[in-house]
């Protein structure tokens, strides 16, 4: 797997993912006829809320599972980030009793409803996150087919686990989001982030 894969997400989009390097939160651009205005999502908690809102628009209204995963998707990823908050660098330019929220841009960013050819295979997938080493699958019930790609199939009790486990339910690292990233970016504003405080 060298080439970029394009991937087509919610019935209407398309991104482009490259092997080696995961899709976050933060880097490529949204489906959006126009940006949100900066102020309204400078502060961390805003901008998450904004983009929770943004990905559960583009779920279909009926598919409860997916809706019921995408929002506790993001609300694990915030809640992960307040119980490290003592761990998390300071981001300079932000409230330092909030700034640990920052760091959620490095979330992996779930796209739904997706279909993609990867390893000259046709997938089909309910949610996919495009990780450093690859795709992850994720569904809702077994496809009931040999699996040709890596996935979580997630029931009840899965989502309604506490953030912690959710996310480390996925595998990998995706409970540890922020590890291997020096330091956030605003997935809008590209100067609100200033750097880390010492």
């Amino acid at each position: 797997m060298a080439e970029d894969v394009t991937i087509f997400y919610d019935g209407s989009n398309t991104i482009d993912v490259r092997p080696g390097r995961a899709l976050r939160l933060t880097g490529e651009a949204y489906p959006l006829f126009r940006p949100p205005d900066p102020a309204s999502v400078a502060d961390p908690a805003d901008c998450l809320e904004f983009l929770k809102n943004l990905h559960l628009s583009l779920c279909p209204v009926f598919d409860i599972r997916l809706r019921r995963w995408m929002g506790r998707y993001f609300d694990s990823v915030a809640e992960l980030a307040d119980q490290q908050a003592t761990e998390l660098a300071p981001v300079a330019g932000l409230d330092p009793a909030t700034s640990h929220r920052a760091w959620c841009y490095a979330a992996y960013r779930p796209l739904s409803n997706t279909v993609f050819t990867c390893d000259g295979q046709r997938h089909a997938e309910p949610v996919l996150l495009w990780l450093a080493d690859g795709p992850l699958a994720i569904r809702f019930i077994p496809s009931g087919a040999p699996e040709t790609l890596r996935t979580v199939v997630l029931g009840d009790a899965e989502l309604a686990a506490p953030a912690a486990t959710f996310l480390a339910a996925l595998g990998g690292d995706i409970d540890r989001y922020w590890s291997d990233v020096a330091a956030p970016r605003h997935p809008f504003v590209r100067s609100a982030l200033s750097g880390l405080r010492a």
